[in-house]
């Protein structure tokens, strides 16, 4: 096989261009705004999809990913806009249904989100300067929905590239080994960043209000959410962290889960995924 030692890779030719909050229209009306960055020339390029719960704005800041307890550990995880766009591709980057300038509530990796995904790669393939050829790419959450869109199906998405994606919500993230993971959620609870206005937990809808109520109860009487404001807090006020009440609500593998994992899903994906991560990542342990 021949050495790579001695290729060179491609070189930054172009300048940039930025088209600042583009509202998309969703499926059911309901609009998701994103920033394009392209090439500064005429014609068509292929084009990279990053979906961020974050804001978009914090995407291309000039500052290096720092420690997971800031909220500036969401920085570039979209991918590096100056580098692919000065080599000739479009890069999308839209903030998530329910988050940052987008309509709608914040539900993660819902099926919502999941046919959001679609709807931006067949919005962005029409766009005057892409060429038909959509690409998704992105780092932990931006890695994750990537399966998640993939196995929609949407006819113009060519390949996906998850860094750090899980693809079993309870089992890698929520719950290790059937235990909810009580260090970790805390830290994302101060860190996560997810910039959402008009969130609603899941659990809300799947449960009766009596049912809802008597595990709230069960939860708040538990010896370590009980000693942890950041575990207790979303159990008296669900919508401040919505992702996290239904974490610790749903204490067992099940359809809310099924339905936010990637690998229920790994059949219906049909397009090139280039994956990987690191051996242990420390101190999140999710990836």
């Amino acid at each position: 096989m021949e050495s790579l030692a001695n290729k060179q890779g491609s070189k930054p030719i172009y300048k940039i261009r930025v088209d600042k909050n583009i509202y998309v229209k969703m499926r059911d009306g309901v609009s998701l705004t994103c920033d394009i960055y392209r090439p500064d020339a005429e014609g068509k390029f292929p084009a990279l999809l990053g979906m961020s719960p974050y804001s978009k704005e914090v995407q291309t800041l000039k500052v290096p990913p720092k420690s997971f307890t800031t909220r500036e550990f969401a920085v570039l995880e979209a991918g590096d806009t100056e580098f692919f766009v000065t080599r000739g591709y479009v890069h999308v980057i839209a903030d998530i249904r329910g988050t940052g300038y987008s309509e709608g509530k914040y539900d993660m990796c819902s099926i919502k989100e999941q046919e959001d995904g679609y709807d931006l790669v067949e919005w962005i393939a029409q766009q005057p300067c892409c060429n038909g050829n959509v690409g998704m790419l992105g780092i932990s959450y931006f890695a994750f929905i990537q399966y998640l869109v993939a196995a929609q199906q949407p006819p113009h998405l060519k390949a996906i590239f998850p860094h750090d994606g899980w693809g079993d919500m309870y089992r890698d993230v929520s719950h290790h080994g059937g235990i909810l993971m009580h260090g970790w959620l805390p830290l994302w609870a101060q860190g996560d960043g997810i910039m959402s206005w008009n969130a609603i937990p899941a659990s809300k809808s799947i449960y009766t209000e009596e049912e809802l109520s008597r595990r709230v109860e069960k939860w708040k009487k538990n010896g370590v959410i009980n000693k942890s404001p950041h575990l207790y807090l979303p159990l008296i006020f669900p919508n401040l962290k919505p992702t996290m009440f239904d974490w610790i609500i749903n204490e067992f593998d099940g359809l809310y889960y099924w339905e936010r994992s990637a690998y229920t899903k790994y059949d219906k994906i049909k397009v090139p995924a280039f994956l990987g991560s690191e051996m242990h990542d420390q101190p999140v342990v999710i990836h």
